[in-house]
């Protein structure tokens, strides 16, 4: 793939008239590699696949962890299962899928449950009317993925979010029946510190990371904030004054981001618009009714200023000058299989509505996002398969012979997308979602379909 002029092909995906299984080759392949990826006594995943040997891959602590990525590598693979079961209640992967789900998070929560987390949990938090911060040092989300510190200082509240997402959802679907003592006191803490810090108003980073801090909190972290506490909420069903805490949190959380949902700063500078990646990330995070977002509204108003069009990925914002390149900001990988969720999420409220031709439209287009992706991957000759982190936007005259580069045209000039050859985790695990949920709405489609056929005759 040396510098060719590179055209993806969109798989035109036609599931009226039935639907073909995408889950047995993706969420098993896929399964099998966050597995691998996961410490046996920390629980914790690293950041990039340990079976991908490139130089990228060796770079920036990428053999270390966040709990940001392990927040999202448990949530899809409990998303998946519940997509599966959707589809064949009798695939093994989900019975697999639960039993490690249950046991990795058992093993985060023994690692959490130590001073040097719930002391950070438990500082005092300043307000100063107009924004609250820490005290002190802020909960680590960023480690050695045995657990070991790493003395970095990044303030990521939205990750502490994600990972009461993760615990919800795993007592939710059965996959823990009780959470001990202990437990409860590490899951306890999180919710606490996230009730304390006021979420929309506290100066931290986002998800982006970006240190310093600024305030207020970015959206799209107040969002993964509001739904985990959501999550957590039932577990305290038996603390009325707790839960009611809880539930005011939520409400002024979700009434911050509502107020001007296109406006999210991630990053402290260089931001020049309120468009940004990290709201569609955040928006395909489970929800409830009380922290639904209108996602294919935010793509219609957003998606220019994000590039989403004919290029693989998007922009995290406009202004990003982590890696970018001589004809702009560099392209992210992760939005393609986020659009598809996001899209194929769409499809099953409009089915669910009765607004079929609309859902049949949004499901297209979600699969020709999930297609893009998985084509990406099939152009490079890794195994196991690669997802890039990123493109850099490169001039293909600075280019020329390199390997791996796409040119490719986006409707005014030619650019060459030069990849990061390091494949997070959390790519696998977000195709490995997106690719159950096609299976999930397709055979939603051929039901409807059939149903609707059935009444007319």
């Amino acid at each position: 793939m040396k510098g060719e002029n590179f055209e993806l092909e969109i798989g035109q995906y036609e599931s009226e008239t039935g639907f073909e299984s995408r889950y047995e080759e993706i969420a098993e392949k896929n399964f099998k590699l966050i597995r691998e990826n996961a410490h046996a006594e920390s629980g914790l995943f690293s950041a990039v696949d340990s079976k991908i040997d490139t130089p990228a891959s060796k770079e920036n602590h990428m053999s270390e962890a966040w709990i940001r990525d392990t927040s999202w590598n448990l949530i899809s693979l409990l998303e998946t299962a519940r997509n599966i079961k959707e589809v064949n209640p009798e695939n093994k992967t989900i019975n697999d899928a639960w039993k490690f789900i249950g046991e990795d998070l058992k093993k985060v929560l023994v690692l959490l449950n130590q001073d040097r987390w719930l002391g950070k949990f438990k500082q005092d938090v300043i307000d100063n009317d107009s924004f609250t911060s820490l005290s002190g040092e802020p909960p680590e989300v960023h480690m050695k993925a045995d657990g070991g510190e790493c003395h970095w200082d990044q303030n990521q509240p939205e990750s502490w979010g994600e990972m009461l997402i993760a615990f919800g959802k795993a007592k939710e679907d059965g996959i823990v029946e009780k959470y001990s003592g202990d437990e409860m006191e590490v899951i306890k803490a999180i919710t606490e510190y996230l009730v304390k810090i006021k979420p929309w108003k506290f100066e931290g980073a986002g998800m982006w990371e970006g240190l310093p801090g600024r305030s207020p909190s970015s959206r799209s972290n107040a969002i993964a904030i509001a739904k985990g506490l959501d999550a957590i909420l039932p577990l305290f069903q038996n603390d009325q004054f707790f839960q009611k805490n809880i539930n005011e949190t939520i409400d002024q959380t979700m009434n911050f981001v509502r107020e001007d949902i296109n406006t999210d700063y991630t990053t402290p500078s260089g931001h020049k618009d309120g468009a940004d990646l990290a709201m569609l990330v955040s928006m395909i995070l489970p929800e409830t009714q009380r922290t639904a977002l209108p996602f294919a509204k935010y793509v219609n108003d957003n998606g220019s200023k994000l590039g989403i069009g004919s290029l693989p990925g998007a922009i995290r914002f406009i202004g990003d000058d982590y890696k970018a390149g001589e004809l702009g900001e560099a392209r992210w990988f992760m939005a393609d299989p986020v659009l598809a969720t996001g899209y194929f999420r769409e499809a099953k409220k409009e089915f669910a509505d009765g607004n079929f031709e609309k859902a049949k439209d949004y499901e297209k287009m979600a699969n020709s996002y999930l297609e893009r992706a998985l084509n990406i991957s099939k152009r490079y000759c890794h195994d196991p398969e690669l997802f890039p982190e990123l493109f850099i936007q490169r001039d293909p005259n600075k280019v020329k012979g390199q390997p791996n580069v796409l040119e490719m045209n986006d409707g005014a000039k030619t650019v060459a997308l030069e990849p990061l050859e390091r494949s997070l985790i959390w790519n696998s695990a977000l195709v490995m979602t997106a690719g159950t949920l096609s299976d999930s709405v397709a055979k939603l489609n051929v039901e409807t379909s059939a149903s609707r056929s059935a009444k007319a005759a």
